[in-house]
């Protein structure tokens, strides 16, 4: 886009949907029109249509900006509705998502827990509420009160193939081999598409020292996707393995 067209487009941004108006901010911050960019993302904030009220305004284009990685301005809007209404429990739960990021600049696990436990406080039957406090409990290595907001999530929703791996996972690290490959099973009989199920699994029996089951995992992995390195390296190191037996 030109610099003319830029220019011409941040004279009426109220002629702009939110959506557009988030690319034309990206776009001068690419072209290093911080001034403008800034405009366009304190627009986003401060000027909600005159027929929405700036709590759902706030609460529609925030997941918008995370998608384009404006995460810092994303939680500046959920923060922005928890000023209104305290107990806002989308908002919270989407703070503490935020901030569980892990390996990221967002990554604020005890900060991400303050607002996970108040969401599940505020709506106990939040099944996303209590999965996503699992995987901050687990971040930071609150191993049993990860296992039972796990099993609080499981509860409300057993259908929920995240939760099971979650949990196969936690059972792991507590050396709970049997629960954790009875997790891992469900998971894979709730979608046997899913690769990641099957890598676990894999690397349990591995683990365990049960090479032909830890094969059959892998190569129903690599099966599903080919073109996985890691699920191929794995794969040939066993049945080297098992062969050299």
């Amino acid at each position: 886009m030109s610099n003319f067209l830029i220019d011409d487009r941040m004279q009426d941004l109220r002629g702009l949907g939110p959506e557009d108006i988030i690319q034309l901010g990206l776009l001068c911050e690419q072209q290093l029109k911080v001034k403008q960019s800034i405009a366009c993302f304190n627009y986003l904030t401060h000027s909600p249509p005159d027929f929405v009220d700036k709590v759902s305004w706030w609460l529609k284009i925030a997941p918008t900006l995370e998608q384009s990685g404006k995460f810092d301005i994303a939680k500046k809007m959920y923060k922005l509705v928890l000023e209104r209404n305290s107990e806002n429990v989308e908002a919270m739960k989407n703070l503490g998502r935020l901030y569980h990021q892990e390996d990221t600049s967002q990554e604020n696990q005890d900060r991400a827990i303050r607002y996970l436990e108040r969401a599940v406080a505020l709506d106990k039957g939040n099944t996303q509420s209590w999965y996503l406090l699992g995987c901050s409990y687990l971040s930071r290595q609150f191993l049993f009160k990860a296992h039972e907001a796990f099993q609080q999530a499981i509860y409300r929703d057993q259908k929920n193939v995240d939760c099971w791996a979650s949990l196969g996972a936690l059972n792991v690290k507590m050396k709970r081999y049997k629960e954790a490959q009875n997790s891992y099973d469900t998971a894979i009989k709730l979608d046997r598409r899913r690769v990641e199920s099957w890598v676990n699994l894999g690397n349990l029996m591995r683990q365990l020292g049960q090479i032909p089951k830890a094969i059959d995992s892998f190569k129903v992995a690599s099966n599903l996707d080919p073109s996985n390195a890691e699920v191929q390296k794995y794969l040939r190191e066993l049945i080297d393995a098992s062969d050299g037996q």
